[in-house]
């Protein structure tokens, strides 16, 4: 009788672990890490992807083409705002500093500027994307990325990219 008792009582133990295993796998919960894999965001500079506050050492007539890319691989993004922020001691040579719209799901957008330092120092370029992600389930969520470059321009500038730290990603839950 102690032996059944004992079957018993091992076989309602893993009869309600497999049903907690079941319950979970049939209701994930969403959480922002679901968006990194379906979207990717890259700052380019003279077509290298660099890191978030990433510094780029430049001459005094290094031209620079900077560029926002957003690529969706499982979402849709309705009212996206993709936008490139360049000091007032840069001079624009070409390009669009922003763009909004809807980015469907598989596509590619793309901003540049072509860009030079009027004077030697320091500034931060930045790189934004704005907008809502629907996923194939309908779920929604706002996203709001930022990528920063920081630049130097120095007399001799060497024009030597140095990886400083990692993107920094947020998204939340509607």
């Amino acid at each position: 009788m102690r032996k059944g008792r004992m079957a018993l009582t091992l076989f309602v133990i893993l009869s309600i672990g497999l049903l907690v295993i079941w319950v979970s796998h049939q209701n994930p919960t969403p959480s922002p890490t679901h968006l990194e894999k379906t979207f990717d965001v890259y700052l380019k500079v003279n077509g290298v992807v660099v890191a978030n506050d990433t510094t780029l050492n430049i001459g005094p007539k290094d031209k620079l083409r900077i560029e926002l890319e957003v690529i969706s691989y499982k979402v849709r993004f309705n009212n996206l705002v993709i936008g490139l922020s360049l000091p007032e001691d840069f001079k624009i040579i070409s390009g669009n500093l922003t763009w909004s719209g809807m980015l469907s799901e598989g596509e590619v957008k793309k901003i540049f500027v072509e860009a030079s330092a009027l004077k030697t120092g320091s500034w931060s370029i930045i790189g934004t994307v704005k907008g809502e992600a629907v996923d194939k389930k309908g779920r929604r969520f706002q996203v709001n990325i930022v990528r920063r470059l920081l630049v130097q321009s120095t007399p001799n500038g060497p024009g030597a990219i140095a990886d400083n730290n990692e993107n920094v990603t947020e998204a939340t839950e509607k």
